[in-house]
């Protein structure tokens, strides 16, 4: 990754804005810039030196893993014996730093949304006036993928589909949803990712909702399935939904089925950069409101993925975002509906100048 090159488009972009330092906050945000997120914020000034301030929980992860700039170590009630080290918590240790260098606050931009209120309410009240939020700038900086960026998600998807087959191959019945579990997180684990977010397996009724916790329900004969999953490789994650149905499927069944994935393809269809967001959104949608089954489509049609499970773009009806080539997007409409279970197809998906990419391969037809 050439975080060097981030940080000084980063410089750049705030620079626009009237800005000399960035102070950026959050665990993500800060691997994406400095490749690890083991401090608790990131200086950046005008001349692209870079300061990391970390705890001393992680102070020594930090200096190992990080790919750029100091690292100064900050506590509130020790006092240690290092050269790069100011006492005080997060805030007052910032301030210091800020002050060093000789910069005041109207010079500097924050990623507020990765602040707690505590430390929002004691930086606006250092600075004697509402810090400048950059958030958005650094949001959609993170939403445009490299081709490095782009291998790696690329690797991702495949260890989740992987994980994907294992799961679906070891269905029978009487399996427990959290057994399906199971088998998937050990599939991660051996080929060294993390859960982008804990899987979502669910049987039946079940699946009427669309963020189910896996339990102890055991597969039936006719039962829908859902299974929802991401693995998070070298920092970047992924996200990937199939349905199936155990056994025969019965006709109701296979319309829902059918219309979601009709409502899927206008979705993936609709997709190049310049288009709104939203659009796709309502591509989706409108397939599903045409087949009387609107009301039981209860979230956005998808979300951007990448060093976070859910980032910039995000495509819902009241989306203000553009999509622009580099972005990476999910498409995933689905059906709940209460008492019967759900329906939800999801890929990953390029955005390009004058088209799309596919990333996801595996199968839809699943009935």
């Amino acid at each position: 990754m050439d975080y060097n090159k981030r940080v000084k488009s980063l410089i750049e972009r705030i620079s626009l804005e009237g800005l000399k330092v960035a102070v950026v906050f959050g665990e993500s945000n800060l691997l994406y810039y400095t490749g690890t997120d083991a401090g608790k914020a990131l200086i950046v000034s005008s001349d692209q030196s870079t300061i990391i301030l970390s705890s001393s929980l992680d102070y020594d992860r930090a200096l190992k893993e990080k790919a750029l700039g100091d690292v100064y170590l900050y506590s509130e009630y020790l006092d240690i014996e290092e050269d790069k080290f100011v006492k005080g918590d997060l805030i007052t240790a910032l301030n210091t730093i800020l002050t060093k260098i000789g910069v005041s606050g109207e010079d500097v931009g924050f990623t507020l949304n990765s602040l707690s209120y505590e430390n929002y309410l004691s930086l606006r009240k250092i600075l004697g006036k509402e810090p400048k939020d950059i958030s958005k700038l650094v949001a959609r900086m993170r939403s445009i993928k490299d081709k490095e960026e782009l291998e790696i998600i690329r690797k991702a998807i495949e260890v989740s589909q992987e994980a994907l087959r294992k799961g679906i191959d070891s269905l029978e019945r009487g399996i427990r949803e959290i057994d399906v579990l199971r088998i998937i997180e050990d599939v991660f684990r051996h080929r060294g990712a993390f859960n982008a977010f804990t899987p979502i397996v669910v049987f039946g009724d079940h699946g009427a909702q669309p963020h189910a916790v896996p339990g102890a329900r055991e597969l039936k004969e006719g039962d829908l399935v859902i299974i929802d999953l991401g693995a998070r490789l070298e920092g970047y994650c992924s996200d990937v939904t199939r349905t199936l149905v155990y056994g025969k499927s019965s006709e109701k069944q296979r319309r829902l089925l059918k219309v979601v994935l009709r409502a899927q393809r206008e979705a993936i269809e609709a997709i190049k950069s310049g288009v709104k967001a939203s659009y796709i959104d309502e591509a989706a949608r409108s397939v599903l409101k045409e087949e009387g089954l609107s009301q039981y489509f209860i979230h956005g049609t998808g979300h951007g993925v990448g060093v976070d499970i859910h980032e910039l773009p995000y495509l819902t009806p009241t989306s203000k975002d553009d999509l622009v080539a580099g972005m990476v997007v999910t498409v995933e409409p689905g059906v709940y509906i209460r008492g019967y279970g759900g329906v939800r197809v999801e890929d990953m998906v390029l955005v390009r100048s004058g088209d799309y990419e596919l990333l996801t391969s595996f199968e839809r037809d699943l009935f």
